[in-house]
């Protein structure tokens, strides 16, 4: 089954919900339960994710040393909203369950909706600074990335289901 483009969107919003602009090299990587560092947990850690596939998707690129700063830039982008979204989950994880199931539901879906406008603020970043990135790829670059892309959603949209709804 082919899914609809709002799951594609809403998928890649939390996928990628969680990219920013720190150096990589500068940023301290946030504090994860031991048990999310394992291999078989790093599909639920956004900056692992987010890690693996920017190192990869470096590699595969092949960047020349005039697009390395874009590189920075849209890497350290990545990285930042990786982080914050690890911090988003972290905090939901340890939230008091006992308190989440006294809330109304009108309080309850305004608390959704916000989660999803924040979503959809990183995503719209994301589209920006993987545009102004992509201008400075060249044709056979663009190819690698769109492939890579596509590969890279299409691979996290069954965890991100499972995370969902499973």
């Amino acid at each position: 089954m082919k899914p609809s483009f709002g799951s594609v969107v809403v998928a890649a919003g939390f996928c990628l919900a969680g990219t920013g602009f720190a150096n990589a090299a500068d940023t301290p990587k946030p504090a994860v339960a031991a048990s999310t560092q394992a291999p078989h947990h790093a599909a639920r850690d956004p900056v692992a994710w987010a890690q693996k596939r920017l190192e990869d998707l470096g590699k595969k690129l092949n960047l020349t040393s005039a697009q390395k700063p874009a590189w920075t830039t849209y890497s350290s982008g990545i990285l930042k909203r990786a982080q914050e979204r690890a911090q988003e989950m972290e905090k939901w994880r340890s939230a008091d369950r006992t308190k989440q199931l006294d809330v109304s539901t009108p309080d309850r879906l305004e608390r959704m909706a916000a989660r999803m406008r924040t979503g959809a603020e990183r995503l719209s970043q994301l589209a920006n600074d993987t545009k102004t990135f992509y201008a400075a790829l060249s044709r056979e670059q663009k190819t690698i990335f769109d492939l890579y892309a596509a590969n890279a959603w299409r691979s996290r949209m069954p965890m991100m289901h499972r995370m969902h709804h499973g």
